[in-house]
């Protein structure tokens, strides 16, 4: 039975080493990455923006609100990449050739 507890002390401090090791050398890459590749941070100032307005006129409730709508955002990385996406190009080449078809007929 005390084999079993000093085996398990060894890895538990193995496990505790690798992962210190793993910081130090590598870091914390991929807790940063999300949060660089932001293509528009924009959108998520405006929102804190929104949040320290409405906290100085006292609108407690929305600010409730959109403080939720914040940490709703920053609990998903994904969404967090969306929510900061350049607005799509209205541009469509192919919209404009086939109006163009239609009006030709």
């Amino acid at each position: 039975m005390t084999m079993f507890r000093i085996f398990g002390l060894y890895a538990l401090y193995f496990v505790t080493f690798v992962r210190v090791m793993r910081i130090l050398i590598i870091g914390r890459v991929t807790e940063r990455i999300w949060l660089e590749d932001m293509p528009n941070p924009n959108r998520i100032y405006n929102l804190l923006q929104d949040i320290y307005i409405v906290r100085a006129f006292r609108e407690y409730r929305m600010e409730e609100d959109l403080f939720a709508k914040l940490v709703f955002l920053m609990r998903s990385r994904e969404l967090v990449i969306k929510f900061t996406r350049e607005p799509e190009n209205t541009y469509s080449p192919e919209i404009i050739w086939v109006k163009q078809q239609r009006t030709a007929k």
